[in-house]
């Protein structure tokens, strides 16, 4: 899945509505594509940036209920020793470190898996 898919599904599980992009010009003044939505019915917003934000990700683990969790811990562990051995081909460090040192970017797709919402 593309970063935006990713960050559009988790948009709408968490509730937002009418997501869309939107431009912005930055302090330079070059513009920069945006996604932006409506929670809870409040005017247009930017969406959070789950994929960088760990605490827009934490926001989001918080409202899985009990079971969802349990799915979530052993897709989290799947998806940070897989990255581990990709980009290390060993698995020598402590996996429990790994697994708790996981990137938003991670969190976010094992999220998606967890709620099956992974593409």
């Amino acid at each position: 899945m593309t970063d935006e898919q990713i960050r559009i599904k988790l948009a709408e599980w968490d509730g937002w509505t009418n997501i869309t992009t939107d431009f912005v010009r930055d302090d330079f003044g070059e513009l920069h594509e945006i996604l932006i939505g409506q929670n809870n019915g409040s005017r247009l917003e930017a969406i959070p940036s789950y994929l960088n934000d760990l605490n827009a990700c934490y926001s989001l683990e918080e409202k899985l209920d009990f079971e969802q969790r349990r799915r979530y811990a052993d897709k989290s562990w799947m998806v940070a020793i897989r990255d581990y051995e990709k980009n290390h081909m060993s698995t020598q460090e402590d996996g429990w470190f790994i697994h708790l040192h996981m990137t938003a970017r991670q969190r976010c797709e094992a999220l998606l898996k967890t709620i099956n919402m992974w593409e």
